[in-house]
């Protein structure tokens, strides 16, 4: 069984909140609390293609991490 704590992983805070505006839409903030890196998404289609990049390239929140190799 593989312990996932060494596995190499990406956090975010997620944050929802309806815009107060004549549409009320929804708004959608991520933050990587390690960096303090931003994005902001008015779909939630932009926000699942954001998180599918940034999970094949683990580089793109962490550009000084480097993957933790496997233990075998």
């Amino acid at each position: 069984m593989t312990d996932i704590s060494s596995l190499p992983y990406i956090t975010y805070v997620l944050r929802l909140w309806t815009a107060v505006d004549e549409n009320s839409r929804w708004q959608v903030h991520l933050e990587n609390p390690r960096t303090g890196e931003r994005h902001g998404f008015t779909t939630p289609e932009k926000l699942i293609v954001f998180l599918e990049e940034a999970r094949n390239d683990q580089t793109h929140s962490f550009p000084n991490q480097q993957p933790k190799p496997h233990n075998s």
